[in-house]
């Protein structure tokens, strides 16, 4: 496949331009790769599954990038969808009819990743019942999807360690809000859980789309249905109950 070259800027113009899109959208610096003018992007065009999720008690539907810790796929990367109000509104009768069913899944265009965050664009994308690649259904073909709000993302560093209690990141509303674990460093787990609402919870996010939270406590395994925790936040501790673990993989990040 053809590489994708940058667009002749400055690196200093290039910075600034990162600079605002991290203020804008709350995506960190680190997560943003850095190139020199002429250098072709190092990630290849590639299929980026993502766990689909939220969408049934309010509007806003999420998406998470499902992992590896080998490139092209070496990010973490949180974001607020939009699907077409048909499609929406087949999912959620697919999650009311299949109750017991907690993975719904995307399978988009191939597409370059760093070159989608910085330059975000409506993409096509099968959606599945399931995982697209374990034996999930596919319930809708050829639909597109525009990206509302990118929550984070992050390039996985290689010298990094893995923590040794929890962390996790919160976002949502108060009518439906959600916990994803930060992945450090292999061998490492991905999981998004639903969390119960609270009138502490809801002052946070009323005042944070996206907060890290930190379970000093707790070791960095995973949570399940009905745990209770008292997570750190910037500003204080926040009690937290897990609603059900929505998703959580091990496997594609051993190595």
């Amino acid at each position: 496949m053809n590489a994708c070259f940058l667009k002749s800027i400055s690196f200093s113009k290039w910075r600034k331009s990162a600079l605002l899109l991290a203020l804008l959208v709350n995506v960190p610096l680190t997560g943003i790769a850095q190139h020199h003018t002429g250098v072709t992007v190092s990630d290849k065009p590639s299929t980026h599954g993502m766990l689909l999720f939220g969408g049934t008690a309010d509007a806003n539907i999420y998406a998470s990038h499902l992992p590896m810790f080998h490139s092209p796929h070496d990010y973490q990367v949180l974001l607020r969808l939009a699907l077409p109000e048909s499609v929406h509104a087949l999912y959620k009768a697919s999650r009311q009819q299949f109750p017991n069913e907690r993975v719904y899944t995307i399978e988009p265009e191939v597409f370059v990743l760093p070159e989608m965050m910085r330059h975000p664009r409506p993409f096509k994308v099968q959606l599945y019942r399931g995982h697209f690649e374990r034996g999930g259904t596919k319930i809708a073909e050829n639909v597109v999807v525009e990206i509302r709000t990118i929550l984070h993302v992050r390039k996985f560093d290689p010298q990094q360690k893995r923590a040794a209690t929890s962390e996790y990141f919160v976002f949502g509303t108060a009518k439906e809000a959600f916990v994803a674990h930060t992945i450090s460093a292999k061998p490492d787990f991905d999981q998004i859980c639903s969390v119960q609402n609270s009138s502490a919870l809801a002052q946070l996010l009323a005042k944070n789309l996206f907060a890290a939270l930190m379970l000093p406590k707790r070791a960095n395994t995973p949570l399940a249905d009905n745990d209770s925790v008292l997570a750190q936040a910037k500003k204080g501790t926040l009690p937290v109950r897990i609603a059900q673990s929505l998703y959580c993989e091990f496997d594609d990040l051993k190595e």
